[in-house]
């Protein structure tokens, strides 16, 4: 597995890692940081085959090749994969997956369908983030022993209630018991609490909405 990279002295350098197979186990490990005079596929062939003849590693040994997918590495005629090929034709020359995603990230930017579910997923994020109380309801809904069919009613319709109580209490909800009578008016399935769980939720989750 292999890869480029520049430092800060601006130096180009070929990173070199090899993964072998050890008693039927594979194993990956850091082989070589190699400075390179330049970033052409010749250059980068001819720094891998001297490395691997350093350790006594033969050409034939080796059966593949992962990198970023860049046209130095891949490019079908001059790329590295190619013109190690042409000294050890069963190589077998793929992409890594890790940086396929980086490129797919990129390229993804282009597809308006993706775009919009980008910024869903970020207005999702912030709407927790910014809020202890949302964020205290979500601890709840990833609880193992959550009773779904209270939780599954909130979620579907989160934006409706939040505006209702808003509106009627503003954005400082001092009383607990007002919030969950609304529930109830809105049909909500809220069962009743004791005085001991009215308790806990009036120190996890109302005390929290009011420090916002």
């Amino acid at each position: 597995m292999v890869d480029e990279t520049t430092d800060v002295a601006v130096k180009k350098e070929l990173i070199l890692y090899v993964r072998f197979l050890k008693n039927g186990k594979s194993s990956t490990h850091f082989l070589k940081m190699i400075e390179l005079f330049d970033g052409k596929a010749a250059t980068i062939k001819s720094a891998i085959v001297q490395t691997l003849e350093e350790i006594d590693v033969p050409l034939e040994k080796m059966c593949a090749l992962g990198s970023d997918g860049a046209s130095v590495m891949l490019g079908r005629k001059g790329g590295v994969a190619a013109l190690l090929k042409a000294v050890c034709s069963n190589i077998d020359c793929k992409p890594l997956c890790c940086s396929q995603i980086g490129f797919s990230k990129l390229c993804s930017a282009a597809v308006p369908y993706l775009k919009m579910l980008k910024a869903i997923m970020e207005q999702l994020y912030r709407f927790y983030l910014y809020s202890a109380v949302r964020m205290a309801a979500l601890h709840h809904i990833q609880r193992k022993d959550a009773d779904y069919t209270e939780v599954r009613p909130l979620v579907t319709e989160t934006l409706k209630p939040i505006q209702s109580f808003k509106e009627r209490h503003g954005d400082n909800c001092a009383s607990g018991k007002n919030v969950i009578e609304d529930l109830i008016k809105e049909n909500f399935k809220v069962k009743s609490l004791t005085e001991e769980e009215f308790d806990k939720f009036e120190r996890q989750v109302i005390y929290q909405y009011n420090q916002v």
